[in-house]
């Protein structure tokens, strides 16, 4: 007996093993990442039905209130901090992995402890699970939605019936799109009982016949076999939306609410909301990041489809909608990922399966599959921690989404030094910046207020405010010259001024001026006109350039391929410097297909990064006379291109701007080094 308890032993410690590195990714330095803007709204609502009890479901702007209730006992027992908020979502991450478990009866102990550690260590999975958003909280509760259904259909267990409609109400109580998320898998069950393997889809007869009424006679069947197990479910099911959504019998309107976010959420689905992204957006980032997963679930959906198996016929095509269905959406957040993973880590299980059926005996390709797969994940974890621990606010990474600068903490300091001296806690903050979050969560000690306009009662009495770059100008005027100013950049194109009266001067450093201020350089080597451009190989700018050369302009647009002088995909950097002439505010406005970003002074103003059609950006920021570093960045992935560089100084219309103002080090191109090249 020993020796046959031997590989379960193994299996368990090496489950456990798994499960402890998802416990150290997840909760590791967990309030090392400033918080998200969608986790400052989230933390919001939290704080209302804390201090409060209030909460009112919105069903125009935000998703379920599941995600706030949960939260309430973390924050009530850990107190008001970062890991408090952010300890269920970590905690449900782990719970992902564990889970894993539950599948070595169906798929086998390998196969299972296979699928757990990709999760485990998944760079999306890891990062999405250290924030407190809602995704994390669907994708757990849709599997283990899958989990319990699956086990009723092997046992007919009632329990397993009636637990599978709380995890279903859960995920509506987490977030609308559970309604496609569930059309998909009951479209991909049809398909996977309606189409057997030894049917090929071209020669059956009565194909909607077979997918519709086969799977409707296994529901009537249930309800026939299980007729109180049926009906509790129900029950359960809508005890759960009607006690959330009307916040505990509080707001019965909720529940009406609850039907209305649906037609509210599908019109931002299909609408370009400023989150739209091209179709294989998600295919370009699973394989950037998440490759393991991206071959072995592909690899599992071709030779699961056909199998003579139900349930991995069922997770094939499951994989294979969810993907289609979310490269269709115009709407792609990095966050869905998960969505696509999850069904593409069962068919990787899968696959794994078979790999170990086709090479029982062979020990020594058994052995090369192993440590590539060891391998594979050791990479993937590696990608996790520097992702979600070291980069975290690296925009540039895919799944670092518009995430807040780690700059906050300095603005936090400043605040928090100007607070020992001005009152601690009752020391009046302005808020005039609309587009401030996550900052209310991170004031909330003090004496903040957020009014819509600026009035000078306001500007003098206040200890500390916090503007945006377009109001500096109006605070300034009301503020008589008895304010001084540091700018922060809070994350892409949304940067931060902070005032507070003179008498706290030297804890600023108003010479800095974070890394938004925009003081004209002291540039004494000599300059010529135009931009150096260079022109690289694919998308990435990576080097080395192929083409070097002086361009006046930033302005060009082709429709298709024969006008370019350069071949997609390519990308191509311009560098300089912007004279500034006259001290004022300035609109910058750049106009691409495909991506493109402005930096001024090394500081990311405009980021239009990304595979799309023509869009165009803007933001507005104050300049002080002098010379400023300047740097665009351009991408073609292909087919039409457009890049387009303007501005309106002040006084003036948008122009392209113009080559009179823009120049590059003589250094840095020798005259007689190339043409100097302007477009149009």
């Amino acid at each position: 007996m020993t020796t046959g308890k031997r590989p379960y032993e193994a299996f368990f410690f090496l489950f456990v093993g798994v499960a402890l590195l998802s416990v150290v990714l997840r909760f590791w330095n967990l309030e090392v990442k400033p918080l998200h803007h969608d986790e400052g709204v989230n933390g919001f609502f939290l704080d209302n039905l804390v201090e409060h009890h209030c909460y009112r479901y919105n069903p125009r702007n935000y998703h379920g209130p599941i995600i706030y209730y949960l939260a309430v006992p973390a924050v009530k027992s850990l107190g008001r901090r970062i890991f408090a908020l952010r300890f269920v979502p970590a905690l449900l991450g782990t719970l992902m992995v564990v889970l894993f478990w539950f599948l070595k009866s169906r798929l086998g102990k390998l196969p299972a402890l296979c699928a757990a550690a990709m999760v485990a260590v998944s760079p999306t999975f890891v990062y999405y699970s250290r924030e407190f958003i809602h995704e994390i909280y669907l994708v757990l509760f849709t599997f283990a939605f899958l989990l319990s259904a699956e086990n009723f259909a092997r046992t007919r267990r009632a329990f397993m019936l009636v637990l599978s409609a709380l995890w279903l109400a859960l995920s509506f109580a987490t977030k609308e799109t559970t309604l496609p998320h569930l059309a998909v898998m009951l479209l991909a069950l049809f398909l996977a009982m309606g189409l057997g393997p030894d049917q090929a889809p071209a020669r059956v007869k009565g194909l909607i016949r077979r997918i519709v009424f086969v799977p409707a006679r296994v529901l009537m069947s249930i309800i026939r076999s299980q007729p109180v197990a049926f009906a509790a479910s129900v029950v359960i099911f809508w005890a759960v939306i009607v006690t959330f959504f009307s916040s505990f019998f509080t707001n019965l309107k909720g529940i009406g609410d609850f039907f209305a976010a649906f037609t509210a959420w599908t019109s931002t689905g299909v609408e370009m909301t400023g989150h739209a992204k091209p179709a294989f957006y998600f295919l370009r980032v699973l394989w950037e990041l998440e490759p393991l997963t991206l071959l072995l679930g592909a690899l599992g959906v071709a030779t699961s489809i056909r199998s003579g198996d139900v349930f991995e016929r069922f997770v094939s095509f499951w994989a294979l909608l969810t993907f289609m269905l979310y490269s269709a959406v115009p709407y792609k957040t990095p966050w869905l990922m998960m969505d696509i993973m999850l069904p593409l880590v069962v068919c990787a299980a899968c696959f794994v399966r078979r790999v170990l059926e086709a090479l029982r005996g062979r020990i020594a390709v058994s052995a090369a599959c192993v440590a590539a797969f060891v391998g594979a994940v050791g990479w993937s974890g590696a990608q996790a921690w520097d992702v979600s621990l070291v980069r975290y606010d690296d925009n540039e990474i895919p799944i670092v989404y518009v995430q807040t600068f780690r700059e906050i903490n300095d603005l936090l300091s400043r605040i928090d030094a100007i607070a020992k001296r001005a009152g601690g806690d009752r020391t009046c903050i302005y808020v005039f910046a609309k587009n401030q979050w996550p900052l209310c969560w991170y004031l909330h000690r003090f004496d903040s207020r957020y009014p819509d306009t600026i009035t000078a009662r306001e500007v003098l009495r206040a200890d500390i405010i916090v503007a945006s770059l377009d109001q500096e100008h109006e605070i300034e005027e009301l503020g008589e010259g008895r304010l001084v100013a540091e700018r922060f950049n809070l994350r892409p194109q949304v940067s931060l001024t902070l005032f507070a009266p003179r008498r706290y001067a030297a804890l600023l450093r108003p010479s800095q001026a974070g890394r938004a201020v925009f003081l004209p350089l002291e540039t004494k080597v000599p300059l010529r006109a135009g931009l150096v451009a260079r022109y690289f190989k694919g998308p990435q700018l990576l080097p080395p350039a192929y083409r070097v050369e002086v361009q006046r302009v930033v302005d060009f647009e082709h429709k298709d391929e024969t006008g370019k002088d350069f071949i997609a995909p390519a990308s191509i950097r311009w560098d300089g410097y912007l004279q500034v002439r006259k001290t004022g505010q300035y609109d910058f406005l750049v106009t691409s297909d495909d991506g493109s970003r402005l930096f001024l002074d090394g500081v990311l103003l405009i980021d239009n990064w990304g595979e799309h059609a023509v869009a165009r950006k803007s933001c507005t920021t104050t300049l002080a006379a002098g010379y400023h570093r300047i740097r665009v960045d351009y991408f073609d992935a292909g087919w039409g291109a457009v890049m387009k560089l303007e501005w309106r100084p002040p006084d003036h219309d948008i122009e392209i701007l113009p080559p009179m103002f823009l120049y590059h080090p003589a250094a840095a191109f020798p005259e007689n080094g190339g043409p100097a090249r302007g477009h149009k």
